[in-house]
């Protein structure tokens, strides 16, 4: 298991619920949720944080189409719709 993965991942106030991980190799990146609330996504070489976005209800689970260009974050209460770009 990846320490540096699971310390940034830590950046998360409550339990993680969801990753993904886009399938285009030349700009991977990994987007994590979570019950705080939270969508991060992270350079999967650095594992630095590339930014967040705070919703109004917890993120249930995470879905990317097949091209990696929208991001679909599921919660209890909404849906929320992003470009991954």
């Amino acid at each position: 298991m990846n320490k540096s993965l699971i310390a940034t991942l830590a950046q998360h106030t409550d339990e993680v619920t969801s990753i993904v991980l886009t399938s285009d190799t030349n700009k991977s990146i990994l987007f994590s949720a979570s019950l705080d609330m939270k969508i991060i996504a992270w350079h999967t070489k650095l594992y630095d944080a590339l930014f967040e976005i705070t919703l109004l209800h917890p993120v249930a689970t995470l879905r990317l189409t097949k091209d990696n260009e929208i991001l679909l974050a599921i919660g209890d209460s909404d849906i929320k719709q992003m470009s991954t770009l």
